[in-house]
């Protein structure tokens, strides 16, 4: 799914920042006329574009069913996908968008913040939860016999 969008990690999804916190592109506008059911001319696999602003609509839906073909085209699932796989890769889907969602609303501009400010508030934010983890991850280190 990585590579149909373009990026190797979740948080590459950024590049792609102007595009996804713009508000009225060519694309969203395409975007929502599928949603709406105005038009047929649906989604790509390649390019994989993700709808951000309505993660369960039809758009998604379709690109879903899209990486489901590409995926049995690839072997998974011995080349037929059906009930409980096509369940099991429904959730993975889904649950990689949400978690891209998730980085996207993280780093997105409050209202009246300037770009230095957001990046400021995004290193902070890091900081903090990098603290957090290194809390937690030296708790097994003394252990007493």
């Amino acid at each position: 799914m990585n590579s149909l969008i373009g990026i190797q990690t979740t948080n590459e999804i950024l590049q792609f920042k102007d595009e996804i916190y713009a508000t009225d592109t060519e694309l969203q506008r395409a975007i929502s006329l599928y949603e709406e059911n105005e038009t047929d001319d649906g989604p790509q696999l390649q390019p994989m574009v993700i709808n951000w602003k309505t993660v369960n609509g039809r758009w998604n839906e379709e690109l879903f069913l899209q990486f489901l073909a590409y995926a049995e085209e690839q072997g998974y699932g011995e080349g037929t996908i059906e009930g409980d796989e096509e369940d099991e890769m429904r959730e993975m889907f889904y649950a990689r968008v949400h978690r891209m969602v998730g980085v996207i609303n993280a780093n997105r501009p409050k209202p009246k913040e300037t770009p230095r400010q957001t990046k400021e508030r995004v290193q902070n934010r890091n900081k903090w939860v990098l603290a957090m983890n290194r809390r937690n991850t030296r708790r097994r280190e003394v252990e007493i016999p």
